[in-house]
């Protein structure tokens, strides 16, 4: 008996040493589709704290090193990662708290995540914050997820993370972007929920979900934009850009007007010269719309001293830092013609520029905020008003051949 009861403890003992130092044991790895998330590209070990649950820390040879505690600080060797216990485990990170794991790997600090947990901050970032009642936040919540799950089959760096944490995909903080305990967090939170799983199908594929703030009152065809045809994101009239609603944050309701349906900007041709790397002086300026279904500039060609550079309507949008590639320009013919004007747009760092010179200047009148492809959130916002639900606010803007059933919204698979 008493051999026995030491050989048990012996099996126990060995077995609790496995159980402690296989780097599995105790990671979780159950996140519902877990997407991961690049937050950045650093040549210093990241430090980490733990703010709620248990964590271990693994090597890069699937060895658990270290646990770590909530209230307890750690910094991650490189190849290292920190892997939740449970999976309900929260650490802050530079200036942001998440969910899930951390992986520090070839310099890069990846957070991976559950996809519906991701979704709580990228719906709050991305249009939360403004959106009328559920069905705007759940017709986003639906595009953001079909576009996640599309770099989850096509990841930016399939090796080390599926999806980028900003514009250039989806605005992304972790938790501290949620706004869980305020009552438009609740509502992004039940928006994500009651749409759990669900993706948009456009003849059988996942459908790229580009989305914008407002298209100025009409979207563009992708093929404009960004060259490629795509049966679904093609230019469509969105007259609710231009329209206000009444809006919710939680605590108050106001009536929120059009945010970027119509701007202008003014500049003189010497800092228009500057900002495009123009080496010459400058003497006209022309839009060619080149076939676009709405204003959107295809082609700004300068002409002067160092002969005519065309550029984009994307390339010079961002040159310039406008709003949206959606514009005209008017060359002015003097400067003392559009005086009254430059005094209300010209910023004071260009003014003495513009004034002290005789050359022209320019005004550039756009509209819209954004890239102008695929779903203005600023119309869903409105349609939403107006008592539309998620199903049709989607099937609107990403299935525009409505007499056939092009596209289908179910679960991702």
């Amino acid at each position: 008996m008493c051999k026995r009861f030491y050989l048990l403890l012996s099996v126990i003992f060995v077995s609790g040493l496995i159980f402690v130092f296989s780097g599995n044991a105790l990671a979780y790895d159950g996140y519902q589709n877990p997407i991961r998330v690049y937050l950045n590209e650093t040549s210093t070990a990241p430090s980490v704290t733990v703010k709620q649950g248990t964590y271990q820390v693994v090597n890069s040879g699937g060895t658990v090193t270290k646990t770590v505690n909530a209230g307890s600080s750690v910094t991650l060797a490189a190849g290292s990662k920190l892997s939740s216990v449970n999976g309900d485990g929260r650490f802050s990170y530079g200036s942001y708290e998440y969910r899930g794991d951390l992986t520090y790997k070839s310099g890069y600090v990846v957070n991976t995540v559950g996809l519906e947990q991701y979704l709580y901050s990228v719906v709050m970032l991305e249009i939360g914050g403004y959106a009328p009642g559920i069905e705007a936040l759940k017709a986003q919540a639906v595009a953001a997820r079909s576009y996640a799950c599309l770099k989850l089959k096509t990841p930016r760096n399939a090796a080390y993370y599926d999806i980028l944490n900003s514009t250039s995909d989806q605005v992304y903080r972790g938790c501290s972007g949620e706004s869980e305990d305020t009552a438009v967090g609740k509502r992004v939170h039940a928006a994500v929920d009651a749409t759990a799983g669900l993706v948009m199908y456009y003849n059988g594929a996942l459908v790229n979900a580009i989305y914008m703030a407002n298209a100025g009152g009409c979207t563009e065809d992708a093929s404009n934009v960004w060259g490629g045809d795509c049966g679904y994101l093609q230019g469509i009239p969105c007259p609710w850009d231009a329209l206000p609603f009444e809006g919710d944050a939680g605590s108050y309701k106001s009536m929120k007007m059009p945010t970027g349906y119509e701007w202008t900007v003014t500049m003189s041709f010497a800092d228009l010269a500057a900002k495009l790397g123009y080496g010459g002086t400058i003497t006209d300026v022309s839009v060619s719309h080149g076939g676009s279904v709405s204003d959107y500039a295809k082609t700004v060609t300068v002409t002067g001293t160092a002969g005519a550079a065309s550029f984009s309507g994307t390339a010079f949008r961002a040159k310039l830092g406008l709003r949206s590639a959606n514009l005209d320009i008017v060359v002015g013919k003097s400067v003392a013609a559009y005086k009254t004007l430059s005094l209300q747009y010209v910023t004071s760092s260009s003014f003495a520029t513009t004034f002290s010179t005789s050359g022209k200047m320019i005004m550039i009148n756009g509209r819209g905020y954004g890239h102008s492809v695929g779903m203005s959130q600023w119309s869903a916002c409105v349609m939403a008003y107006q008592g539309k639900d998620y199903r049709y606010i989607l099937n609107y803007f990403y299935n525009q051949d409505q007499n056939n059933n092009n596209l289908k919204i179910e679960t991702y698979k």
